[in-house]
């Protein structure tokens, strides 16, 4: 990976280096827990509880993301899902809607650039080296 795709995907708040170092340097690892996140489900089902006003499961789902997110190094959706988490949790309900749409969009977003990192991968060492 070029330096300048490293930064882009540090400027969308998927801090790469800590990820990296989290998974041992391990492409392999990387690229298998990325996936895994994008072909979770629960933003889809965290969007649906709020749809339904199922503010339990609502808040089972957005503290899991809260954890996925800080576990891959997702500081933009843990970021934006943080409150989100505080309000369903203490039973505040008046901006669940509005913050769930922002999670959504955060996750969207995140989502697009680890496509983006995993078309690359495919190509070209992330690492600049092959994994053990």
């Amino acid at each position: 990976m070029t330096q300048e795709q490293r930064s882009k995907l540090i400027e969308s708040s998927i801090q790469i280096d800590e990820l990296l170092e989290r998974t041992m340097g391990r492409e392999d690892l990387l690229i298998r827990i990325l996936r895994c996140y994008i072909e979770s489900t629960v933003v889809q089902e965290l969007q649906d509880a709020v749809e339904r006003y199922d503010y339990e499961a609502a808040f089972q789902k957005s503290h899991a993301l809260k954890g996925m997110a800080g576990n891959l190094s997702l500081n933009a959706v843990k970021i934006v899902n943080t409150p989100l988490v505080e309000h369903l949790r203490n039973k505040e309900y008046t901006q669940v809607k509005t913050e769930a749409a922002a999670v959504v969009e955060a996750h969207r977003k995140a989502v697009g650039y680890i496509q983006e990192f995993l078309r690359m991968a495919e190509t070209i060492s992330v690492l600049g080296n092959k994994s053990p």
